[in-house]
């Protein structure tokens, strides 16, 4: 039998979600499997409903799968009850116990040197692949990101609702035995963002690193910077969707306000769709925003990049994000930034790369984010600036070359062949 250094690491990528061809949890499952087989032999665990999918992806571009697949799910009996998010989480749960004991059977033949977790990425949902008698690595993961309870007042009944159940999960899995055993048994744990690094118990975060779970895509590597031009009248772009914590009615009282306070011609296009649109409308034509505010609805990628070319001003209220393909796009074709200093958009846009506001209070939020825009609109030379230097810094720590690299070094320090991982 050949030794470890002679042979290639045996890696098992648990991967719930896992199909190509999106920008979704199901994307970050596959492009992670992808891009470990590179240097691993990786053997990804998966669910049978993703199954067509990933052999028509293949048949279709022509390809050979990098990685060994195995494919399990829960009993028919089980899959009857599960329709879309009806019962999505307890069946994600018996998937992840069945996938557990299905992973321990395998074990016995490939040997794995390592169990990889990727999704679901959250640190609110359970899963058992730590049991595995092998070395463990976590994420990246969030389920510390929130919109801070100050927020709710302007919110919806099912935005309120929603984050008060979400700040609940997050304060039980501080006394959650299986959370603690989950943190003591990885070896290495790797969270999304910021907000999720706190959410582990402090004895164990010298095992945590934050690292976004997506990279900047390879097309937009190459993308072309829109130089700003000076104008008459500024255009500002958002894109998402309209739920309570990304684009909500705090993203237009900061309109509101900058337009009262500052009078300068704009436009305000905004890209996307959600349940939050018909409030948004209403509040567009009870306050005179109608003539500023474009809803463009879902349009394809190709449509939206044109938007963000035709843009000066690139401009968000999210609350909870991870690496987010509106920001990517946004910083790598140069829009400079103006958004709140939490989750994935402060790790995305660096520090002095783009206007970015502490989220203390909904009156301090609408009164800086508006003079953060009102700078950047008044500021050609800012403009400029910001979006040179928040690109060079994206490139130079966000690309997903850079980002496997670090993987592969968490690999080899959790194997014993390298340094202690610093945060």
């Amino acid at each position: 039998m050949k030794s470890r250094k002679e042979r290639k690491r045996s890696v098992l990528v648990c991967a719930y979600a896992c199909e190509p061809g999106s920008t979704s949890e199901q994307e970050i499952g596959w492009k992670w499997s992808t891009l470990l087989a590179e240097f691993n032999n990786v053997c990804v665990l998966t669910r049978c409903s993703n199954r067509e999918t990933i052999e028509g992806y293949l048949e279709e571009h022509g390809l050979e799968p990098r990685f060994k697949i195995i494919y399990y799910d829960l009993p028919e009996w089980a899959r009857k009850w599960k329709k879309g998010e009806r019962g999505l989480y307890l069946y994600y749960t018996l998937w992840q116990f069945g996938a557990f004991l299905k992973a321990r059977r395998v074990h016995e033949v490939e040997r794995f040197d390592i169990v990889h977790y990727i999704t679901f990425g959250s640190l609110l949902l359970p899963n058992f692949m730590w049991l595995m008698p092998t070395k463990y690595v976590l994420g990246p993961v969030g389920g510390g990101e929130n919109v801070p309870l100050r927020f709710l007042g302007g919110f919806t009944t099912k935005g309120i609702a929603t984050e008060i159940i979400r700040h609940t999960l997050q304060a039980l899995q501080k006394v959650n035995p299986f959370f603690f055993l989950q943190c003591f048994n990885s070896d290495r744990i790797l969270v999304r963002t910021n907000e999720s690094y706190e959410m582990i118990p402090s004895i164990f975060r010298h095992k945590a690193q934050v690292m976004l779970e997506t990279g900047v895509p390879e097309e937009l590597i190459r993308a072309e910077r829109n130089v700003p031009i000076e104008g008459d009248v500024i255009q500002i772009i958002t894109i998402g969707r309209f739920i309570h914590s990304k684009i909500n009615l705090l993203t237009l009282r900061v309109i509101l306000h900058f337009k009262e306070m500052y009078g300068i011609p704009f436009r305000f296009l905004i890209v996307g769709d959600g349940y939050e649109r018909r409030v948004l409308e209403e509040f567009c034509e009870t306050k005179g925003l109608s003539e500023n505010v474009t809803f463009t609805g879902w349009v394809p990628r190709e449509k939206v990049l044109d938007y963000i070319s035709e843009s000066d001003i690139f401009y968000s209220t999210t609350f909870k994000e991870g690496g987010t393909w509106a920001f990517f796009e946004a910083v790598t074709m140069g829009l400079p930034v103006a958004c709140l200093k939490i989750s994935g958009p402060d790790l995305i846009v660096a520090d002095n790369c783009g206007i970015k506001i502490s989220p203390t209070s909904p009156d301090q939020v609408i009164h800086e984010l508006a003079e953060g825009i009102y700078k950047l609109a008044t500021s050609f030379e800012l403009r400029d600036e910001y979006s040179i230097n928040a690109k060079q810094a994206l490139l130079n720590n966000m690309t997903w070359d850079k980002m496997m690299a670090r993987v592969e070094k968490i690999y080899r320090e959790v194997e014993g062949e390298g340094t202690e991982l610093s945060d």
